[in-house]
């Protein structure tokens, strides 16, 4: 997690239904090392691509 947080830009890229609880834990859960990519809330500068598949469980 500290990798991820400490990196100076970051990518997240998402493709498919299988994602989409895992991007949903990212963007709206809580921080915590049980999803470890909801520490790119903590990041300053992150940019995330997703199709529609992999969107679908964000409110």
């Amino acid at each position: 997690m500290a990798s991820i947080v400490q990196a100076r830009q970051a990518l997240l890229l998402a493709f498919g239904e299988a994602k989409a609880e895992a991007v949903r834990g990212m963007a709206e859960g809580p921080v915590s090392s049980r999803c470890p990519a909801s520490f790119l809330q903590l990041h300053p500068d992150v940019e995330v691509w997703l199709d529609p598949a992999a969107a679908r469980a964000l409110s």
